[in-house]
């Protein structure tokens, strides 16, 4: 960093030095370079004006270090903002996902005539064995279904309604 002559001699003192310093660490390192540049022009403005140099640096520091805050602060804003967005559209994925899974797995369980039950039923005694409600086989010789309690009335030689 560039500190022109002018500004040394304002600075001259090992105290006032380290205030500068002090100001200059604060900054982004992107500013430091112009806090120093524009701090030249006030104070050349000052002494052509016959103005205390040291409230103008002091007034000038304020302003400059007020005016990054707000910059600053808009920063973060911006950053909290995109990690907002993002956040809820990972959300909004992450619960339409959630919901076509449910909604397979309701699927899933209210399908007629699965074919694992059905190769399960006619390994257990034939297709005719089938409950034709939900497609499980027969327990045994019993008229009703053990899955969901279906009635079967192919046994008894009844009609199907």
């Amino acid at each position: 960093m560039d500190v022109p002559e002018t500004v040394s001699k304002e600075f001259a003192s090992a105290k006032n030095r380290q205030v500068l310093a002090g100001w200059v660490k604060i900054l982004p390192k992107d500013e430091r370079q112009d806090f120093i540049d524009n701090m030249l022009d006030v104070i050349i403005y000052a002494q052509q004006n016959n103005i205390n140099t040291t409230d103008a640096v002091n007034s000038y520091k304020q302003l400059k270090f007020d005016n990054l805050g707000t910059t600053g602060f808009d920063r973060v804003e911006r950053v909290v903002t995109r990690g907002t967005v993002i956040a809820g559209i990972l959300f909004g994925v992450m619960l339409l996902f959630s919901l076509v899974l449910v909604l397979l797995a309701i699927e899933r369980n209210t399908r007629l005539g699965l074919p694992w039950k059905m190769s399960q039923a006619t390994q257990a005694g034939g297709a005719d064995n089938l409950c034709a409600h939900c497609g499980s086989s027969y327990a045994g010789q019993g008229r009703f279904c053990t899955c969901c309690g279906f009635q079967n009335l192919s046994q008894t030689g009844a009609a199907h309604n």
